[in-house]
C-alpha cells in the first residue's frame, strides 16, 4: 500500500509537472497565467505622515509602495479565460511596507501603518 493516499503514477498536488507520463496515458496539465503575467513591476516611495502610538509624535515616513502598470499586450499562450482578466485589469498600487519604526531616539518602537488600505486603484 501507498503512504499518504498517493495513486501510482501521479505525483502529488502542486508537484505537477506541464508533462508527465503514466502507465496508461500521456497527461498534459495546463498552468493558469499568474497575475503578475499582465503587469510590470516597479518600486516606489511615498511619504506619508503619521503619529506613533507610544511616544505620540508625529513624523513623516517613507513608505514602499509598488506599481503594477498593464502591459500593452497580452503575454503570449493566454487563454480565454485569462484574455478576459487582462482586458479587466487596470493600474493600482500595493503597500510593501507593514510595519515602520519611530525616529524618535527615546522610543524606536515599531508599529503598524495605522491604514488599512494596502491596495490603491489608478
Amino acid at each position: 500500500m501507498i503512504s499518504g493516499g498517493a495513486r501510482p503514477g501521479i505525483p502529488p498536488f502542486g508537484l505537477w509537472p506541464k508533462i508527465f507520463v503514466t502507465n496508461q496515458a500521456v497527461c498534459i496539465r495546463l498552468q493558469m497565467m499568474d497575475e503578475r503575467d499582465f503587469y510590470t513591476e516597479t518600486p516606489e516611495t511615498k511619504p506619508a505622515t503619521y503619529v506613533c502610538p507610544k511616544c505620540r509624535q508625529a513624523s513623516e515616513f517613507r513608505i514602499r509602495w509598488l506599481r503594477r502598470t498593464k502591459k500593452k499586450n497580452i503575454p503570449p499562450g493566454a487563454g480565454a479565460l485569462e484574455r478576459a482578466k487582462f482586458s479587466k485589469a487596470t493600474d493600482y498600487l500595493v503597500r510593501v511596507d507593514s510595519q515602520i519604526t519611530c525616529p524618535n531616539p527615546r522610543c524606536r518602537k515599531r508599529f503598524d501603518i495605522p491604514s488599512d488600505q494596502t491596495v490603491v486603484l489608478i
